[in-house]
């Protein structure tokens, strides 16, 4: 587990995210997150590691430059927030999985839309937040189940990715 800075000491953030790298390595190598799952979304890490948005990418970045794939469930609802990351990644593939609203909350495994009617959640894409959808995703997949998606995702994968800065 990560050592959290001492009272009013703040860790170096350089040191931070090689340290996040290395623990997300670690469980990787030993089974913890089994080869094939998803991390954790990238809010999930900020939370656990007590970082930052910038220090978790900066960390995926590592794990990605060193021939890990890395599929970090992201829900930018910026374009802008999306091609920071684009632009710092070794290979990217951006999947945009195109869903109406109300899919959305049928879909809603973590009950977000429904905190949000109760008040409870603000800021959710979507809801209060608008969405801004990418201008040219790699992927377009459509609803839950879309194969032909899928096999673009593999291609994608099994081949060079070209580098498209935003």
């Amino acid at each position: 587990m990560l050592k959290k800075a001492p009272p009013g000491k703040e860790l170096r953030k350089s040191s931070r995210y090689r340290d996040i790298a290395t623990e997300l390595q670690k469980e990787i190598r030993l089974g913890a997150t089994p080869v094939g799952e998803l991390l954790p979304t990238e809010t999930e890490l900020m939370a656990r590691f007590a970082a930052s948005r910038q220090t978790v990418r900066e960390a995926l970045r590592i794990i990605t430059e060193q021939g890990l794939i890395v599929l970090v469930p992201a829900t930018a609802h910026r374009r802008a927030y999306r091609d920071q990351v684009r632009a710092r990644a070794t290979r990217f593939i951006e999947v945009w999985m195109t869903a109406s609203l109300d899919e959305c909350r049928q879909r809603d495994a973590k009950g977000l839309y429904a905190q949000h009617s109760d008040g409870q959640v603000a800021g959710l894409p979507g809801a209060d937040l608008a969405y801004e959808p990418p201008e040219l995703p790699e992927v377009s997949a459509r609803g839950g189940e879309d194969d032909q998606a899928l096999l673009e995702i593999l291609k994608c994968l099994s081949g060079p990715i070209a580098s498209r800065q935003a």
